[in-house]
């Protein structure tokens, strides 16, 4: 394609599949899941994980990819189950994937740190979560660093990521260029175990910024999708669980509708005689 007579290159972008981890012990038992509380999947988990695995296996829409892990228990398990559908080679474990870094609370119950440590993030963004863990800042920092570094270390590449809830609300949330993790908001993302959260990332082309919007072009250049050539990523799906239809509880059924009320009776015609 071409812009007033000049070829416009199509960048390749680079594709993050995002996958979190399925249900894991440590949620199940209602204590911080760090490296020392992380115990890896329930069986609920793995039959998650499973039916991801089988529906990518039929489709075939992530064969060949790069597959990347959090080096938690629960996701390198849930990576392990998916490998055969994908690129058939156990993950490369990516340390900055992880969820938030708990520090001296890893493996608390909920309710005990909530009672001894406990306070408001968003209140005290830059305050550790526990004695050696990370703020809600410095949590918010990594992934952005570690998406900067998917998208130009991988770059042109095919990944599924498997990570936590966390990480992927933060990354999308970067991507989309909303507020950060630590500051207040109306937007709120919400991600289901093992739940698929696609982008496709693209790098400036040829390694110069996009354009000032002062000195744009009236007609904004773009690709044979509609895409506009500057813009930085492409959401393509949000926390897709189709593959989970299976091992969903069965919805309630509808409340029967109410009766009918029953007809006033008929009065009596008036008679007319005088």
């Amino acid at each position: 394609m071409s812009t007033d007579g000049v070829p416009v290159p199509t960048p390749t972008p680079t594709r993050l599949a995002f996958v979190r981890h399925g249900q894991a012990n440590a949620w199940e038992r209602r204590i911080v899941g760090g490296p020392t509380g992380c115990t890896g999947l329930t069986d609920t988990g793995r039959r998650q994980c499973e039916a991801l695995r089988d529906r990518l296996a039929r489709t075939g829409e992530m064969a060949g990819w790069t597959l990347l892990s959090s080096a938690l228990p629960r996701a390198v398990e849930t990576a392990n189950l998916l490998m055969s559908a994908v690129d058939g080679t156990p993950p490369e474990i990516l340390e900055d994937l992880s969820e938030m870094r708990p520090g001296a609370c890893d493996g608390m119950g909920f309710a005990e740190y909530q009672t001894t440590m406990g306070f408001d993030m968003l209140a005290e963004p830059e305050r550790p979560m526990a004695r050696g863990g990370e703020s809600l800042v410095a949590f918010d920092r990594r992934i952005r660093a570690t998406v900067d570094h998917l998208v130009t270390h991988y770059a042109g590449r095919q990944l599924v990521v498997v990570s936590h809830g966390g990480f992927i609300t933060g990354a999308s949330r970067y991507l989309l260029e909303a507020r950060a993790l630590y500051e207040r908001s109306g937007l709120f993302l919400d991600l289901a175990n093992v739940s698929l959260t696609e982008w496709h990332v693209f790098r400036p082309i040829d390694g110069q910024p996009s354009a000032d919007p002062a000195t744009e072009q009236r007609s904004t250049p773009r690709a044979d999708d509609g895409r506009p050539l500057d813009a930085t990523a492409t959401l393509v799906r949000f926390n897709d669980v189709a593959h989970l239809a299976d091992l969903l509880p069965a919805p309630a059924p509808a409340p029967a509708p109410a009766p009918a009320p029953a007809p006033a009776p008929a009065r009596p015609a008036r008679d007319q005689r005088s």
